[in-house]
């Protein structure tokens, strides 16, 4: 599964998915997993080391959409919580532009990408030929 979505793939008909397009994707999610998964560890480095778990900010981030900046949030916490949401913003939007590069680099435009990433997660065929390419690679 990737990124997370919980789709299962459906028996369609034929894969209209060319074998180049899905050598171009594998490149791609080569290149994007591992700044993925560096963003992923930066936005945790970004949390705890101002002092919060990662379990504590998802509540104060839940409060704070509930409440607003109002509330029951103590004005040091909610600086806390505002640093780290700034950071993560910045790291998010970093990770953006790096995976478009990379989506680029591949030979795909990030829309292509996006269309893949559907057929991945909707076409057995699609998924089962990514899956191969993906596997050969390890």
């Amino acid at each position: 599964m990737l990124w997370g979505q919980n789709v299962q793939p459906k028996q369609s008909e034929p894969s209209q998915i060319t074998d180049k397009q899905i050598s171009l994707f594998v490149n791609a999610l080569v290149a994007v997993m591992p700044i993925q998964q560096q963003a992923e560890n930066d936005k945790i480095k970004a949390v705890e080391s101002n002092g919060l778990t990662i379990d504590e900010f998802n509540r104060l981030s839940q409060k704070f959409r509930a409440k607003g900046k109002e509330g029951s949030i103590d004005e040091n916490t909610l600086k806390t919580f505002e640093r780290i949401a700034k950071e993560i913003q910045i790291i998010k939007q970093t990770a953006q532009i790096e995976t478009t590069r990379a989506i680029t680099k591949a030979g795909l435009t990030p829309e292509e990408y996006l269309e893949l990433i559907t057929a991945y997660n909707t076409d057995t065929e699609a998924k089962a030929k990514v899956d191969k390419l993906l596997k050969e690679r390890n």
